[in-house]
């Protein structure tokens, strides 16, 4: 059983210091619960990388950087099928009100509808606050960056796994 706790939580074995689990483990475990292979695709997209300090993750663009995480995290919420796991993986389409979940096809959704209607509404929101930072960000939106930097760095602080390392 100790062994297993130090592999899925990758403690360190060093003499008499009691570690915390992992923060990257746990929420790789917390995916593989939710979407059973999600963290395998996510391994994948990164090639099994360790990215250097201040590397730019083959991230020429912030569409790129966007896309990339956006491609990472496409399932239909209902089934959980990944998108190599569907005939086309382009069936997979998004709730057309929230922009937030994915579905495979009106099955999926409709038997899905009961739960997600709770969350509809929250989820446009969302969608609707990663538009405005998009927006500020390439300047459409006339803000300059310095006044939702601190703001965006403070609510995204942990940088996503999704990136493509070449």
């Amino acid at each position: 059983e100790g062994s297993r706790d130090r592999r899925l939580y990758h403690i360190r074995d060093e003499p008499g210091t009691a570690r915390a689990p992992d923060v990257d483990s746990l929420g790789f475990q917390a995916m593989d619960r939710n979407v059973p292979g999600l963290s395998h695709v996510i391994l994948q997209n990164t090639h099994g990388c360790l990215f250097p300090s201040g590397s730019d993750f083959g991230i020429r663009t912030y569409f790129d950087m966007f896309q990339k995480m956006e491609d990472t995290f496409k399932f239909c919420v209902e089934c959980k099928k990944l998108p190599d796991a569907v005939p086309d993986p382009k069936s997979l389409r998004r709730c057309k009100r929230c922009q937030n979940v994915y579905y495979c096809g009106v099955a999926c959704q409709r038997a899905n509808w009961p739960q997600h209607k709770k969350f509809c509404k929250k989820l446009k929101l969302v969608a609707l606050d990663r538009l405005v930072e998009w927006l500020i960000f390439t300047g459409e939106l006339g803000v300059s960056p310095g006044t939702w930097l601190p703001y965006l760095s403070t609510r995204h602080s942990v940088l996503p796994v999704s990136l493509t390392c070449r």
